[in-house]
C-alpha cells in the first residue's frame, strides 16, 4: 500500500478526494485497470447484497486481456450504469464529505497504442465536459499515478487543449502524482504536484504569441510576482500595440530592455525568456 500524510491506501485517488472534496470525479481506466478491486475496497456494506453482481460485470475487462472485444464493450456500455452505482456504494467510503450531488464519472479508454484507438480516447475526454455549466468556473485536480503507460501524457495535453478551446472555466490546479516505487527506501510514498508541468506550457505558449504576434498578455500571467515591474512594462507594451501608439511603443520597449538589462531576479527558465524578449524587441526596433 501507498502510506501518505498519515493514510494508508492502495490509491493515491482515496487521499486526494478526501483532500478535496470534490463536486465531479472522472475515473479513468482501460478494460485491463483493476475496476473490480477498487469496487471491492470502496463498496459500503449496505451494498454488500448487490456487490457480487457488480463484481462480475466489473470482472469482464479480465477477458479483455484475450482480446474479448466483446466482453470490453459490454463494459464500456455500462460505464453509465457504474457512475450511479460507484456514486451510492462509495458514498460511506471513498466519498465521504463529498457533496450530496456528487457527479462521478468512469471512463473507460482504449489503449491508445494507434491512430484510431488515441481518436477514439479524444471523443470519450471531449464529451466528458458536456454536463459541466458554462457560467461556473472549474478548478481541475489531474491524479496521474495510476495511469497506464503513455495515457496520463496524453490526457494531460488533451486536458489542455479542452481548457483553450472548450466553451468552459477551467483552470487545471493540481497535477499529482504519488511516488509509490520509492515508499520501500523512504518508508512512505510522497505525493508530488507536478503542475509546473501546466505552467511550462502556459509560458510556452506565451511565449509563441510573443514572438510571432506582439502578444505579451499571456506572458504577463506566466510571470512570477516578485518580476512585478517587468509584468508591468509588459502590460504597457500590449495596450500601447493595441492604442497603436507609437511613441508609448517604443516608450515601453526601451524600459522593458533597460529592466532586463539590469534585473537580477531572472533565474531558471527565465534567463532564456528574457534573451528571447530582448531579440524579439531589437527585432521590432530594427
Amino acid at each position: 500500500g501507498i502510506e501518505c500524510i498519515g493514510t494508508r491506501t492502495e490509491y493515491v485517488a482515496e487521499v486526494l478526494i478526501q483532500k478535496e472534496f470534490p463536486d465531479y470525479i472522472f475515473i479513468l481506466g482501460t478494460t485491463r485497470s483493476s475496476w473490480a478491486d477498487f469496487y471491492r475496497k470502496y463498496s459500503d456494506s449496505e451494498a454488500s447484497n448487490r456487490a457480487e453482481n457488480i463484481v462480475a460485470l466489473l470482472d469482464m475487462g479480465e477477458f479483455a486481456k484475450t482480446g474479448d472485444e466483446v466482453a470490453a464493450e459490454e463494459l464500456r456500455k455500462n460505464t453509465e450504469l457504474l457512475s450511479e452505482v460507484f456514486r451510492n456504494d462509495f458514498s460511506h467510503t471513498l466519498f465521504a464529505g463529498c457533496p450530496s450531488n456528487l457527479v462521478v464519472k468512469p471512463l473507460l479508454l482504449r489503449y491508445g497504442i494507434n491512430d484510431e484507438q488515441l481518436r477514439e480516447n479524444y471523443e470519450i475526454l471531449a464529451h466528458a465536459w458536456l454536463d459541466l455549466d458554462k457560467n461556473e468556473m472549474y478548478d481541475v485536480s489531474f491524479d496521474i499515478t495510476h495511469s497506464f503507460r503513455s495515457l496520463p501524457i496524453y490526457n494531460l495535453s488533451l486536458l489542455d487543449y479542452q481548457r483553450q478551446i472548450a466553451d468552459y472555466n477551467i483552470t487545471i490546479s493540481h497535477v499529482y502524482y504519488g511516488n509509490a516505487e520509492i515508499s520501500r527506501e523512504k518508508g512512505f510514498a510522497p505525493i508530488v504536484d507536478l503542475i509546473d508541468l501546466v505552467n511550462v506550457m502556459d509560458l510556452s505558449r506565451g511565449v509563441s504569441e510573443f514572438r510571432e504576434l506582439g502578444y505579451s498578455m499571456t506572458l504577463v500571467k506566466q510571470i512570477p510576482e516578485r518580476m512585478g515591474d517587468f509584468k508591468e512594462s509588459l502590460e504597457r507594451f500590449y495596450w500601447a500595440v493595441q492604442m497603436n501608439d507609437i511613441s508609448g511603443i517604443c516608450t515601453s520597449i526601451k524600459s522593458i530592455l533597460d529592466q532586463l538589462n539590469q534585473a537580477e531576479e531572472f533565474g531558471g527558465r527565465y534567463v532564456d525568456l528574457k534573451n528571447m524578449i530582448r531579440e524579439a524587441l531589437r527585432d521590432i526596433l530594427g
